[in-house]
């Protein structure tokens, strides 16, 4: 018998990381079971935004479905919880929910409870609530009593187990991130044809994939990249990403005369083929749960430069981390070291999406031959990376 898990996200478009990890299950899980040939566990999806085109064709192909729900906005407050309610009394036939929207998860689970669902996972999937006081402010608050809701608690990693949970979190299962590794692997002939469609061809080629916002850190960025361009002009840095700070990124590279140098890509579809133009990969990140963006630059068998504040849980002999506050120059010297070294990065095994997928999928069914009842927290533990 078939059991439905309801995926509850804000989106599944391309630039989220969230999307990205979730999407990466998903496929995994629908290759093993067609493997197999089951069909014993689908996923459902609960979303805040549109869905594109490609991403819906797919999802609705393997017979999943896709709810839309209400902006995540305070003005849609009382109609979102309204719709909750009413999603909640028509679709009785869930019985796992699986939230990785922690500040709307008091909305959701909240509803559920309210219907007698009775598995309510809580996904933590980063290390801060917001970049604004005032939002962390309301979102630790929706988060604390999400939790009190929620009866399940999963987290991608330590960090991000200890930020939503409490230092305290044993109770957590870590449910790690994942990538599929077979998508990212380097293909000498893609390197080739993105280089010479972007202008690279000959080039120590810098890469970075994000948000444009105070996260990321893409300021910071611009900056080691001018120090690097100072010392080797033959360089070139590819942007991947949109966001709240792209005017100001656009005006910093022409403060320090990079236009010629830094490419601004936009979110693309294919972030895998641009990986393969990619020399180094730079993420001076503020805080992170277990970045996406690094695992697939892993899986692109690129060596990584980032920031201490990125969990060590990603690291490799072929991964540096420089703090935040050192000079751009040994920021830069970072990033050369790994000039003519060639493809030399790896995924480490627990981020495969093959072998993640079937824990993720053990899971689900332990709750069910396990008998939860409402309310009953659950015994395991694995905070084994």
């Amino acid at each position: 018998m078939e059991t439905r898990v309801l995926q509850i996200l804000d989106t599944l478009n391309v630039g989220s990381g969230v999307a990205s990890v979730v999407l990466n299950y998903y496929r995994a899980i629908q290759r093993l079971q067609h493997k197999n040939q089951t069909n014993l566990v689908i996923f459902d999806f609960m979303v805040n935004e549109e869905v594109e085109e490609p991403i819906k064709q797919e999802l609705e192909n393997n017979n999943s479905r896709i709810f839309l729900m209400p902006p995540l906005r305070m003005k849609y407050a009382l109609e979102y919880c309204w719709k909750l309610e009413k999603f909640f009394k028509e679709h009785t036939e869930y019985q796992i929910i699986h939230g990785h929207v922690p500040n709307a998860a008091a909305f959701y689970f909240s509803a559920a409870k309210k219907a007698n669902v009775p598995v309510r996972i809580l996904h933590s999937h980063n290390s801060q609530a917001a970049d604004q006081w005032w939002k962390q402010i309301r979102n630790r608050i929706l988060s604390k009593i999400g939790i009190w809701y929620a009866n399940q608690y999963m987290a991608c990693g330590k960090k991000a187990a200890q930020y939503l949970y409490g230092k305290n979190c044993s109770h957590v299962y870590l449910m790690n991130n994942v990538v599929d590794a077979e998508c990212f692997r380097y293909r000498k002939e893609v390197r080739k044809v993105v280089r010479k469609n972007i202008q690279a061809e000959g080039k120590f080629v810098i890469g970075h994939v994000g948000r444009f916002c105070y996260q990321k850190n893409q300021k910071f960025l611009i900056q080691i990249f001018a120090e690097i361009n100072k010392k080797e002009k033959n360089t070139c840095l590819l942007l991947l990403g949109e966001g709240e700070e792209r005017q100001e990124i656009e005006k910093l590279i022409e403060k320090y005369h990079l236009e010629q140098a830094v490419k601004l890509l936009g979110v693309v579809p294919n972030v895998e083929d641009y990986m393969q133009a990619m020399d180094v990969f730079l993420l001076p990140s503020r805080y992170e749960g277990v970045p996406i963006s690094v695992l697939e630059a892993q899986a692109s068998g690129l060596p990584c430069v980032i920031s201490s504040e990125v969990t060590k849980e990603v690291k490799t002999e072929y991964t540096d981390y420089i703090k935040l506050k050192e000079d751009k120059k040994k920021w830069r010297d970072a990033v050369l070291h790994w000039k003519g070294k060639g493809r030399c990065g790896y995924l480490p095994e627990r981020y495969n999406s093959v072998k993640q997928s079937i824990r993720l999928l053990e899971k689900y069914r332990s709750y069910k031959i396990m008998g939860y009842k409402e309310d009953e927290k659950s015994p395991d533990i694995d905070v084994n990376l």
